[in-house]
């Protein structure tokens, strides 16, 4: 499956700041939304009592390009709105001279934390020179982010701590 995209900010928490390329097309969410209750099928009689599934609804499915601030390695500010603006526009810039991107699913895999992740190979675009511009323009962004591969989360495997 492929499909254009186009990275839209996200500055929906201060300690959570992303560009996210958001899956918009209704046929490749619910595609997305089958694989991940189809694993979880397959996987959950591997774990033992206490292991629930989540998933996030199809319409939030994205894949995160690049990081201004993660809850592991925030980045917060005395002017948070106006750091806010500025990462928007910035990256709006540098967006709309980069063009889209055309992404083919490849794999689905299991981590080892438990979460179940698509992977993307991006046909079309040059997401490691994207993320270089980014990294350089956006000098205190975490260190910790992801630099080399694209996935989406489709579900997470998580231990009921009371259980």
């Amino acid at each position: 499956m492929s499909k254009h995209v186009t990275p839209i900010p996200l500055p929906k928490h201060k300690h959570d700041r992303f560009i996210a390329l958001w899956i918009q097309d209704k046929k490749v969410e619910n595609l997305l939304f089958e694989c991940g209750k189809e694993a979880k099928d397959i996987v959950l009689k591997y774990f033992p009592d206490g292991v629930y599934w989540s998933m996030p609804p199809a319409d939030a499915y994205h894949v995160t390009l690049f990081h201004f601030s993660q809850y592991e390695e925030p980045f917060v500010s005395n002017d948070d709105d106006e750091v806010l603006e500025w990462e928007i526009r910035e990256s709006s810039e540098i967006w709309a001279a980069t063009g889209t991107f055309t992404l083919i699913a490849h794999d689905v895999v299991l981590t080892k934390s438990g979460t179940l992740l698509v992977l993307w190979h991006a046909k079309e675009g040059n997401v490691d020179w994207l993320r270089g511009v980014f990294k350089t323009h956006f000098t205190n962004t975490p260190v910790g982010q992801t630099e080399r591969i694209l996935h989406s989360t489709l579900a997470r495997f998580v231990v009921d701590k009371n259980s």
